[in-house]
């Protein structure tokens, strides 16, 4: 079966790690797999056609924090706002 680009919803779920650039790690060894940074995975889904996509982005980013005597507590997010 192919894709119905006006009718099918498509749901990607990506689940990885994050860096600090914003890209996503997509690291499979041996396979040399180039990372996905949001305008890539955006000009992939507009060269799609898709008209109905759901995108579900879990990736943990880890951060190069300085050594300190003291480890400093992680920031939360805000459920409304979205910011630190």
């Amino acid at each position: 079966n192919t894709i119905n680009t006006d009718e099918d919803i498509v749901l990607l779920h990506i689940a990885t790690h994050g860096s600090d650039d914003y890209r996503l790690a997509l690291d499979l060894p041996p396979l040399e797999l180039a990372q996905l940074t949001p305008t890539v995975l955006a000009r992939m889904f507009a060269d799609s056609g898709i008209k109905w996509k759901v995108i579900v982005i879990s990736a943990g980013l880890i951060l190069r924090c300085r050594q300190s005597r003291r480890p400093q507590r992680p920031r939360r997010m805000s459920p409304r706002s979205g910011r630190a």
